[in-house]
């Protein structure tokens, strides 16, 4: 067993594996180049870091982005009948979304030692039950907020 800064991580098969506990408990995913059997690059640990030091800037900044995701994608659920509105309704501020989405995954992109890390967001969500809500933070950024596919797909 290894440790990614002070967690336990366990290679399964294409990535690294372990916990976190903020925001919620869930599951960190560390991928690997090419889903090679190395460890964790110290890129990767420094994206980590700063990800984790400045998590309440990140979660405001995300339900900031989250909001504007929301209501451009309510009409069409609304459009599509009254029981895909029921899952999504009519909200007034972002503050709401805390009980809307739950944050279960992590995922840290491989270091191509090109581009900056990325970190990927998986949530459940009340409006899609299905596929979820994927969000991917650069930096302190959010980059793009869509499907659960884009939180993995780094």
């Amino acid at each position: 067993m290894k440790h990614f800064l002070n967690s336990p991580i366990e290679w399964d098969e294409d990535c690294w594996r372990g916990d976190f506990d903020f925001w919620s408990r869930g599951e960190l995913v560390i991928q690997t180049v090419e889903e090679q059997h190395i460890p964790p690059t110290e890129n990767q640990k420094n994206a980590w870091v700063r990800f984790e030091d400045n998590r309440k800037t990140i979660f405001q900044n995300l339900l900031d982005s989250v909001f504007v995701y929301y209501r451009k994608m309510r009409p069409r659920y609304v459009a599509a009948g009254e029981e895909w509105a029921k899952g999504m309704p009519e909200i007034q501020s972002a503050e709401k979304l805390k009980e809307m989405i739950r944050l279960h995954t992590i995922y840290i992109s491989p270091d191509d030692e090109k581009e900056e890390i990325l970190i990927g967001l998986l949530f459940s969500c009340d409006w899609d039950s299905e596929h979820g809500l994927g969000i991917v933070v650069r930096g302190l950024k959010i980059e793009n907020v869509g499907g659960a596919d884009c939180a993995f797909m780094l």
